[in-house]
């Protein structure tokens, strides 16, 4: 794959009113690839399962009834709403949902039932079941680790966690007020990590790993990060003010960008070769009170528009998925490959682009009985990148029409 689009994360698609009915110029920070894709757009949104919004899905490995500790029964309905406070998802509440593959501990409390085993239905939320017919939905795709956001986020740019399990605590703010998990955090936030010999060791959430972003940097492709900025709520997930070599540099200035800008820079076609876009905590499809999911769906649909409505629409890859399972129900047991996970199934969603006759693909196409997926399944240049950090496997769930 050397010289073209240097990763391409697993990590996706989409355009249309929402569910309330609502020639390439210069790239900054450096050049297009030389391949039919000259752009990958990553979104990256909060806490949703696959079986939570697609276990409905015709063909799909999906399910309409839960287990909670051998009762099966049928899934409630979902709301876009749900009027509780906090869904439990720590690394610990990861491994009792899990179950050791039983897939039947989500049943925290008697008042988490009704809202952890739902299931939203095509018509609450119409264009992301728009863009899965239309193009490809993933039904094998597991986020990274058993465990919270801090950890899967560190995955997606860098395909490790750095040894976190779970996020730093106590989670304190910013001078500007937002809370962090980066390298500005004051001295109080700590994280735990785990060595690979199994010590620990409390830490700030600072550390200096190699990511995606510094490969991109060395194959002279630029690329940019999206995010909430230190004084808006979703700050948390600007996951590169956790590498001190980015945070702590003139790259942070060169890189990462305010979510607010997003759509403006994609309309004066200012979007480097690749892009991560991680929400506001508003616009974040988070299921905790008082986000709605209606919200975050028309976020992602005016991103997508706007990317439609640009002259990069036409050679555009967009990825679109959850950073992990915020404590929702899923029936498919995610294979461990290592002591971080996987982690409990969400949605992967694909925009795929026709490739002239005659392209060179870096691996072959997945088929049906290929294993899971990983976020992020890595492609590094020269070669696909194999190994428990990253899988160049999985399943496609084809629409029925």
């Amino acid at each position: 794959m050397t010289n073209r689009l240097v990763p391409v994360l697993a990590l996706v698609a989409l355009g249309l009113p929402a569910c309330t009915g609502g020639h390439h110029g210069p790239s900054p920070g450096g050049a297009h690839a030389p391949w039919p894709i000259k752009h990958v757009v990553i979104i990256v949104k909060e806490n949703r399962t696959f079986d939570q919004l697609f276990g409905k899905f015709p063909g799909a490995e999906g399910t309409t009834t839960g287990n909670s500790h051998g009762r099966t029964f049928p899934l409630y309905p979902g709301v876009y709403q749900i009027p509780i406070a906090k869904i439990p998802h720590s690394y610990h509440d990861a491994l009792r949902d899990w179950d050791h593959g039983k897939m039947d501990g989500f049943s925290h409390s008697s008042r988490l039932i009704r809202w952890v085993y739902s299931q939203m239905s095509p018509e609450q939320i119409p264009n992301y079941w728009h863009w899965a017919k239309e193009f490809v939905l993933a039904d094998k795709f597991f986020s990274s680790a058993q465990g919270r956001s801090f950890p899967n986020h560190l995955f997606t740019i860098a395909a490790q966690s750095a040894g976190v399990h779970d996020v730093p605590f106590p989670t304190l703010k910013t001078p500007q007020g937002a809370n962090t998990w980066g390298c500005d955090a004051p001295k109080r936030e700590l994280v735990r990590v785990t060595a690979p010999d199994g010590d620990q060791a409390k830490v700030p959430p600072c550390f200096d790993i190699p990511t995606l972003g510094d490969r991109l940097t060395a194959a002279k492709i630029g690329w940019s990060y999206y995010a909430a900025t230190a004084a808006q709520s979703g700050y948390i997930w600007s996951t590169y003010d956790a590498i001190r070599h980015i945070r702590e540099t003139n790259q942070w200035h060169q890189h990462v960008k305010p979510v607010d800008d997003l759509i403006a820079d994609i309309g004066a076609n200012r979007l480097p070769s690749v892009t991560w876009v991680t929400p506001r905590f508003a616009d974040s499809d988070h299921p905790d009170r008082p986000n709605n999911l209606c919200t975050g769906e028309n976020w992602t649909t005016n991103v997508v528009d706007a990317i439609m409505r640009s002259p990069m629409w036409h050679d555009t890859a967009i990825f679109v998925t959850w950073d992990d399972w915020g404590g929702l129900y899923d029936h498919v047991a995610p294979p461990q490959v290592d002591a971080f996970g996987l982690g409990i199934r969400v949605p992967l969603r694909v925009r795929r682009i026709p490739f002239p006759s005659g392209t060179a693909l870096p691996t072959s196409p997945p088929t049906s009985d290929s294993g899971p997926y990983r976020a992020p399944a890595t492609l590094e240049p020269g070669r696909p990148r194999t190994g428990s950090r990253g899988r160049p496997r999985g399943r496609a769930a084809v629409p029925s029409e």
